[in-house]
C-alpha cells in the first residue's frame, strides 16, 4: 500500500518555482518535479546499502534522457530548472553529493537541444553553488559561481584555506572558466578585504599562508598585486611546515608532470608566484 501510494504521488508532477533548487534525498523515494515546460523524473535506485537516483529529463516534443546520478546512504542532490541563457528553452541543473570529509558537489547541466537533451558535465567543486545559476555579469548567460579549489590545501590545511571566486560559463556546449573576464572583477573585489584580513589578522592558531595566498590572486585578478605582494611577504608564516605546490619543467596536463621533472620550490614567496602563474592569475 505504501509502495502504491509513493508512486501514486509521483506520478503528478510537483510545480516547482522556476530557477531554484529543490532537494531531493533516498527517503523522499520516487518524485517528479515541473517547471517552464520540463519534467525531472526521480526513481531511487539500490544497489546493496547504497542508493542512487536514476535521473530523466523529458519535455514535449522532445526526446527524453535518463541518467544516474551520484551514489550514497541518502544520495543528497538539489535538481533545479531554469534557463541558461536568455531566449534559451529551460535547462537542468544537478547538483549531486559524492561523498568525503569535504568534498564534492557534482554539478551537470541538461541543456535543450532541437530534438532532445544534451549533457555538460561542470566538474566536481568542493562546498558547490550558492543557487542556482544567475546572470552576473548582464550578458545574457547564466553563471556558475563556485570557488577555486585549487587553493584548498595548497598551502596549509583544509580549514585553514582561503579560495578566491571561481566563474564558469556553457559556451557552444562546453564549460568554460570566464573568473578573468573584466565583468567578474567585482567578485573578487568583494572577496579581497575577506582574504587580507585573513592574511594580516589570522584567526588565533591559524595560519595566515592560506589567506595570503587567496589575497594574492584575488589581487592579481584586479590588477593590484603590485600592493599586494608586500603584505604577503610581510605577513606569511615562515616557520609553517608544508609541502608547497610544485612545478614542472615544460608543458604536462595538471597533475601530471613525470617524474624527473617536478620543481620543488624553497619557500612559500617563490612557490605561491609559481602557483599564480600556472592558474593564471599572474601573466
Amino acid at each position: 500500500m505504501l509502495l502504491a501510494l509513493s508512486l501514486a504521488a509521483a506520478a503528478a508532477p510537483q510545480p516547482i518555482a522556476p530557477a531554484t533548487f529543490v532537494q531531493w534525498t533516498a527517503h523522499k523515494g520516487p518524485r517528479r518535479y515541473r517547471a517552464l515546460g520540463v519534467t525531472v523524473s526521480i526513481v531511487p535506485v539500490r544497489d546493496r546499502d547504497f542508493t542512487s537516483p536514476r535521473i530523466t529529463i523529458s519535455a514535449r516534443g522532445k526526446k527524453p534522457l535518463t541518467l544516474k546520478g551520484e551514489i550514497g546512504v541518502s544520495a543528497p542532490h538539489q535538481i533545479g530548472i531554469g534557463s541558461l541563457a536568455r531566449g534559451q528553452y529551460a535547462s537542468v541543473v544537478i547538483s549531486g553529493y559524492t561523498g568525503g570529509a569535504h568534498c564534492c558537489d557534482h554539478v551537470i547541466a541538461v541543456q535543450p537541444t532541437a530534438t532532445g537533451f544534451r549533457t555538460v558535465d561542470l566538474g566536481q567543486w568542493n562546498g558547490g553553488m550558492p543557487g542556482f545559476p544567475k546572470d552576473l555579469s548582464g550578458d545574457g548567460i547564466a553563471d556558475f559561481r563556485f570557488v577555486d579549489n585549487r587553493f584548498l590545501y595548497a598551502f596549509t590545511s583544509y580549514a585553514e584555506s582561503f579560495a578566491p571566486p571561481l566563474v564558469m560559463n556553457i559556451r557552444g556546449g562546453k564549460a568554460v572558466d570566464v573568473s578573468a573576464e573584466p565583468a567578474f572583477r567585482f567578485l573578487f573585489a568583494d572577496y579581497l578585504p575577506e582574504a587580507r584580513r585573513g592574511c594580516v589578522s589570522p584567526a588565533p592558531q591559524a595560519s595566515p599562508n592560506g589567506a595570503c595566498a587567496a589575497y594574492a590572486a584575488a589581487a592579481a585578478r584586479l590588477g593590484q598585486f603590485r600592493w599586494a605582494w608586500p603584505v604577503v611577504l610581510k605577513s606569511y608564516d615562515r616557520k609553517a611546515k608544508w609541502d608547497w605546490p610544485t612545478g614542472c619543467r615544460g608543458a604536462a596536463p595538471a597533475g601530471q608532470c613525470p617524474q624527473g621533472r617536478q620543481i620543488a620550490y624553497p619557500s612559500y614567496p617563490q612557490a605561491l608566484r609559481a602557483f599564480l602563474k600556472r592558474t593564471g592569475y599572474l601573466g
